[in-house]
């Protein structure tokens, strides 16, 4: 099995400056502009969501499970 070190390289370099970006709120803008309209509304008009922010749920920590993506 032969693997390219020098893409392995690249991509490993390509995470840390994703993850160590300068300005971390040029990031968020730049991938909060990309998002489809109405992402997470399924989410936030859930009943039980609801009842755990407003702190009425017995459950006090939120674990939200499933395929994520990035664009």
């Amino acid at each position: 099995m032969f693997l390219d070190l020098t893409f392995l390289v690249e991509e490993w370099k390509k995470l840390l400056k994703w993850l160590y970006a300068d300005s971390v709120s040029a990031t968020h803008s730049e991938i909060r502009e990309s998002r489809a309209k109405e992402s997470g509304k399924w989410l936030l008009d859930d009943l039980e969501f609801r009842k755990w922010k407003e702190g009425y749920s017995e459950k006090q920590l939120l674990i939200c499970t499933g395929k994520g993506a990035f664009l």
